[in-house]
């Protein structure tokens, strides 16, 4: 009988042709969320849309020196020059387009560590959707992120057209990937590359996981034309604004804090920036660097994040550190270099740790059932009719990334408890 994984392999395989084979384990059912959890993932849409609209305007009003300009030269300091300052002023006075679809990390429901726009992880939702519906919970509230994912595309379109190009050179699970593409075009979406009579000069919908990868794309310029036009849509806007952390400084920072309101700011842990002066703590104190070293591990509740635009750093959680983790001397030295690199025009944030861990049942590779307590990270998919699906990742770790090892999993209401009927029906 094949185990949960070799099913898995054999729905990418069937699906896609790429063998690349699942990334990770299964949970043996999936994970149901009270309904005050639940709701809270299709509430915070609002919020945080609100959230990405004072973004932009603080963006817009800094580069037109209507602001401090502070807030333009940490946002846009890492960057080609062509694509610099002059270039987003250029495209914030025409157009503030938020990201249309996004992914957001939750360490616990209702505290938002990150929001990646699109962010990896369409596929592992859309793929254990189906796993699930075929091994016995086909009654239960599951998600169909790539049908609802469709008709928020289509929807897009007064004639309902939608003709995707999907550039996916920074694409982390490019089988998976696949797979979700395949999923929604069985909903009437097309796609360069997969659909006969479509080439890139057709397309009206871009999708990209970064900045770079939109302008070093031969049509961006074209592209670029047709969006402040109005005839073509960047699903990851064309700027570097959303592609980075800084953002999630803002509701907090001095030069900004008050254009945020409390229901925003209560979406994130508190962020505070590293400079060689010190930082502020969650506690309102401000401290300085060699003394957050120097307090016990346990004290040290934070996450070094690395969070402007060089890219190495800033994809696949490379930039990510866990002080209470370090020891006295490797956070010292951490911290040292973050301080080093705001000299530089390179920043780094510092986010309070709230962590989770739960139990999972779960299937190993030889499908045998287990049972552990990890870290848990809920990452929930959003498009503009709101929340389109949300899947829970179990590790051990503070930093959690998809290996072979994570366990995958599925989030759904209690029975009888959906609050979200139009997204999960």
């Amino acid at each position: 009988m094949d185990t949960p994984n070799d099913q898995l392999n054999k729905m990418l395989l069937d699906a896609t042709a790429m063998d690349a084979g699942f990334r990770g384990l299964v949970r043996a059912e999936p994970l149901e969320l009270p309904i005050g959890h639940f709701s809270g993932f299709c509430e915070r849409y609002e919020l945080i849309k609100n959230f990405q609209i004072n973004v932009l305007e603080l963006c817009r009003r800094s580069l037109a020196r209507e602001i401090d300009p502070i807030v333009a030269r940490v946002l846009f300091n890492e960057i080609l020059p062509t694509y610099g300052e002059a270039y987003h002023r250029t495209v914030l006075e025409k157009r503030q387009d938020t990201p249309v679809f996004f992914r957001t990390d939750e360490s616990v429901p209702g505290k938002i560590t990150e929001i990646q726009c699109p962010g990896s992880g369409w596929g592992e939702c859309a793929i254990l959707s189906d796993f699930y519906a075929r091994n016995g919970f086909e009654s239960l509230a599951l998600p169909n992120p790539a049908k609802h994912f469709a008709e928020d595309v289509i929807g897009l379109f007064p004639d309902g057209d939608a003709k995707i190009h999907y550039l996916l050179d920074n694409c982390a699970l490019p089988n998976t990937t696949t797979y979700f593409i395949h999923k929604t075009r069985k909903h009437n979406l097309r796609y360069v590359g997969f659909d006969r009579k479509l080439g890139p000069r057709d397309a009206n919908l871009i999708r990209s996981h970064t900045f770079l990868g939109l302008i070093g794309d031969c049509n961006f310029n074209e592209r670029l034309g047709k969006n402040l036009g109005g005839t073509l849509i960047f699903d990851f806007p064309p700027t570097m604004i959303f592609d980075q952390k800084m953002p999630l400084l803002l509701p907090f920072w001095s030069y900004t804090s008050t254009y945020f309101d409390d229901n925003v700011r209560a979406l994130f842990p508190h962020t505070s920036l590293i400079t060689p002066g010190g930082v502020t703590l969650s506690s309102g104190e401000n401290i300085k660097l060699e003394q957050l070293a120097m307090k016990e591990p346990g004290d040290r509740n934070y996450y070094l994040k690395y969070a402007g635009y060089d890219i190495p750093l800033h994809l696949e959680s490379r930039g990510i550190y866990c002080l209470q983790e370090l020891s006295t001397s490797d956070c010292n030295r951490m911290l040292s270099m973050a301080a080093e690199d705001y000299t530089l025009g390179k920043y780094w944030i510092l986010q309070e740790s709230i962590r989770d861990r739960t139990e999972a049942i779960y299937f190993d590779n030889d499908g045998n059932i287990k049972e552990g307590r990890f870290d848990t990270k809920y990452s929930a998919y959003y498009g503009p009719s709101g929340l389109l699906g949300i899947d829970v990742m179990h590790g051990d770790g503070a930093v959690l990334r998809q290996t072979g090892s994570t366990v995958l999993g599925i989030c759904i209401p209690r029975p009888q408890e959906n609050p979200c009927q139009t997204v999960l029906s």
